[in-house]
């Protein structure tokens, strides 16, 4: 296992990971009808500001929060760092093709991977630097590398994160022609739900091995990562991969599922995805189990999402605490959810991730018992 010594988060709920949680506590959801290019409908969307984010002032917002947090002195030059997203500087590539533009250099500054650069210059690293892509399931990735490269003694200290700012009118339109867009609102789990909505967020991670540093938030107990190969876009019926992902998350510290004190679902609020991952916890774990939702209040942030739910897990255990499941009114489902926030003595969180392609995450934080 690893400690989480700091953190950062900004989202549609806030620019710091307390505003994010206290807004989240109190059931807020900053979703709203919004048409941000005049050429797109109208449609909800999770946005930090007026006008869609740039993703690196996002990312570098975060980082800065967690490098206070942590009080982590630069340069950093054994540090590793894990930064990840699924869509990258797309909205800027999009906006060179519309304008025509021919700025090769900044568009080279911009390439796959550009996130995880921008933060090894900022921190001066000279160890390692890599930018995970695997869908909806890239936070999860980029927390499992982070812990790898700790437990092999790699480098002293990782910098894991994800950062995506989808709301450019590529993604939109193309979302909308699969029809995986909600056009009312983000409703996990719910009767009503109709697909999920896009969101905005960073989210940054500081983890040091037990030997390095006292836990401040608690600490990464396992990982699993697994993919199905099985379609494109489409969650597998098969529920297999996924459940080995989760069976190689617990059996990293010889863990148990009764020792899991609840489930972050990735809880998109699509009519397959949620019905999925309904089996696969019910395959697992007992009835009476709390289930946590965020999506309804946060947005779906892609690659980022897997990060901002482990933040809030980390936050919960902290103050032994589960937030509600924000826009879920009717269940279409018998399970436990987390209906309104709720004190509880908790142990450990799983946190659940599935992606295009096929791609399962599941990471288990906790306190250093388990």
């Amino acid at each position: 296992m690893v400690h989480v010594v700091g953190m950062g988060l900004v989202s549609p709920l806030g620019k710091d990971k307390q505003t994010c949680w206290q807004n989240l506590l109190a059931g807020h959801c900053p979703i709203k009808i919004q048409q941000p290019f005049a050429h797109v409908s109208p449609i909800p969307l999770a946005m930090i500001a007026s006008v869609p984010s740039d993703p690196t002032m996002l990312l570098l917002t975060a980082l800065t929060e967690a490098l206070q947090d942590a009080g982590w002195e630069l340069p950093l030059p054994n540090c590793g760092v894990v930064i990840g997203s699924s869509r990258g500087a797309q909205y800027l590539w999009e906006q060179w093709l519309t304008h025509q533009r021919d700025d090769y250099h900044t568009w080279l500054e911009h390439l796959p991977g550009s996130f995880a650069r921008v933060v090894a210059a900022k921190v001066g690293t000279k160890s390692l630097v890599s930018a995970p892509m695997a869908a909806c399931a890239t936070g999860a990735w980029a927390v499992a590398t982070g812990v790898e490269w700790l437990r092999q003694g790699q480098c002293s200290q990782v910098i894991v994160g994800a950062v995506d700012a989808p709301i450019t009118p590529l993604t939109l339109a193309g979302f909308s022609q699969m029809g995986a867009l909600a056009k009312q609102g983000c409703f996990p789990f719910d009767q009503k739900r109709q697909g999920f909505v896009l969101g905005e967020a960073a989210g940054v991670l500081l983890l040091e091995k037990p030997n390095h540093a006292q836990s401040k938030y608690g600490s990464i107990l396992g990982w699993g990562c697994t993919c199905d190969a099985d379609n494109p876009v489409l969650p597998s019926r098969d529920i297999e991969a996924a459940i080995t992902a989760i069976d190689n998350c617990f059996k990293a510290n010889n863990l148990t599922f009764n020792q899991c004190s609840a489930i972050h679902t990735h809880g998109t609020g699509t009519l397959r995805n949620d019905e999925r991952e309904i089996r696969i916890i019910q395959r697992l774990f007992p009835d009476d189990i709390p289930i946590l939702a965020t999506k309804g209040a946060t947005g779906h942030s892609l690659g980022a999402s897997g990060i901002v739910n482990i933040i809030f897990s980390l936050l919960a255990i902290k103050d032994q605490v589960l937030p509600p499941c924000v826009g879920l009114t009717e269940p279409d489902f018998s399970a436990n959810f987390v209906r309104v926030k709720q004190d509880k003595k908790l142990r450990s969180i799983l946190n659940l991730s599935f992606g295009f392609g096929g791609q399962n995450g599941a990471i288990l934080v906790g306190n250093s018992e388990g």
